[in-house]
């Protein structure tokens, strides 16, 4: 049966580096959750969006195949997000000012700037989520910002923004030594390389 939750996510801390305080089983909830924040306020208010975000739920013992769909209101100031399979859902309070609040960096800010769509596989995205890879927060906004449509995960952004993603996700492929996660990487930066160099 899927869980109804109403997080006020300043119980678990502020930003990432507050969390590390709280035992191991909560901080993996609140990455959980702030990851939520983060997608959610990188859109305009009031929009439904399916974000790339895998759920986190495992029932019957499977990983649930469930992207993590958001709407972000504004009165009052709450995230309502859903999974797309199971249905787990929530309700994120008191996130704004918190260290995983994007909203002032969030693209419906950017309407003047050309934003640039390029698809990659659910695999190719799922590696950029999990298992290590630590990019900054500019590279963090990009794969955040990820959404679902019918042909797989599509990853936004300015034309600097994704040349400046493609750096740091060259710099994780280098230094990966698991061989199947590096192969993913690297796929996954062929594709945006060849969409880039595609561009008029």
């Amino acid at each position: 049966m899927a869980d109804t939750w109403i997080i006020d996510i300043t119980h678990f801390g502020t930003d990432r580096a507050s969390i590390w305080d709280i035992p191991p089983h909560a901080r993996r909830l609140a990455e959980y959750f702030g990851s939520i924040i983060g997608a959610a306020t990188l859109t305009g208010p009031g929009l439904v969006v399916h974000t790339a975000l895998r759920c986190r739920r495992r029932p019957g013992r499977k990983p649930c195949p469930g992207r993590i769909v958001v709407e972000r209101l504004e009165v009052p100031p709450e995230i309502e997000w859903s999974c797309s399979s199971c249905g787990d859902r929530g309700v994120l309070r008191n996130w704004r000012r918190t260290g995983w609040d994007l909203s002032e960096k969030g693209e419906f800010l950017n309407g003047t700037e050309r934003r640039i769509g390029i698809e990659l596989t659910a695999e190719q995205y799922d590696v950029l989520r999990k298992g290590g890879v630590a990019f900054d927060a500019e590279s963090d906004r990009i794969v955040l910002g990820a959404i679902t449509t019918g042909r797989g995960i599509e990853i936004r952004g300015t034309f600097d923004e994704l040349d400046y993603f493609l750096e740091c996700l060259a710099a994780e492929a280098n230094h990966e030594t698991n061989p199947a996660r590096r192969r993913l990487l690297d796929a996954a930066y062929d594709v945006l390389q060849a969409e880039m160099d595609a561009l008029p």
